[in-house]
């Protein structure tokens, strides 16, 4: 059992080449799904800003 999961990890001698590209992958995913939250945060704080914007600026219209 050991040996066939040694035998998957080196897969064939081309561990150098499999395992930075699963590696560089994963981080580039990550990275996008870091930075996708961060700016859907930033946009959601923009629009409740333009909401509260407008809400202020049709009571003033309802005032005048």
């Amino acid at each position: 059992m050991i040996e066939v999961v040694v035998e998957f990890i080196i897969m064939g001698g081309h561990a150098y080449y499999i395992w930075p590209a699963y590696i560089i992958a994963t981080v580039g995913i990550l990275g996008l799904w870091f930075f996708s939250i961060r700016e859907l945060k930033y946009q959601k704080q923009i629009l409740a800003n333009l909401k509260e914007d407008i809400s202020q600026k049709t009571q003033q219209r309802k005032c005048n």
